[in-house]
């Protein structure tokens, strides 16, 4: 299926049945894409995680820059970096940083003043 091996922007939530929790590490192991992961447990957020789940969560923050628990994942405020792992931006990067990567930087030139005020 397409929607598992393209890096996804917009209003989806892929969801994976499993059998055996290895199937889950072998996933994150190959995929390509690492923005986010989101693990979704019944256990109590105070209590201290079981083992399962934090093994769970140290192979996600390996694979993915955010691990979200108990929650979807989404869209960060601005203030927050972009960040990625494998093709997904390595590393953390400013909105600014951003910006200036994918910008086009263009001279404009004109024999009236007024035409480049407009632009």
């Amino acid at each position: 299926m397409k929607l598992w091996h393209e890096e996804q922007f917009g209003p989806v939530l892929p969801v994976a049945v499993y059998e055996q929790i290895d199937e889950v590490y072998d996933y994150l192991e190959k995929m390509q894409f690492g923005q986010q992961s989101a693990i979704f447990t019944s256990e109590d957020a105070a209590a201290m995680p079981t083992k399962e789940l934090s093994e769970l969560l140290d192979v996600c923050a390996l694979s993915t820059s955010r691990v979200n628990v108990n929650v979807q994942c989404s869209r960060g405020p601005d203030c927050f970096p972009f960040a990625g792992r494998r093709s997904s931006a390595m590393g953390t990067i400013s909105v600014r940083e951003v910006l200036r990567a994918v910008g086009v930087q263009t001279m404009a030139a004109a024999n009236k003043k007024e035409i480049l005020e407009r632009v």
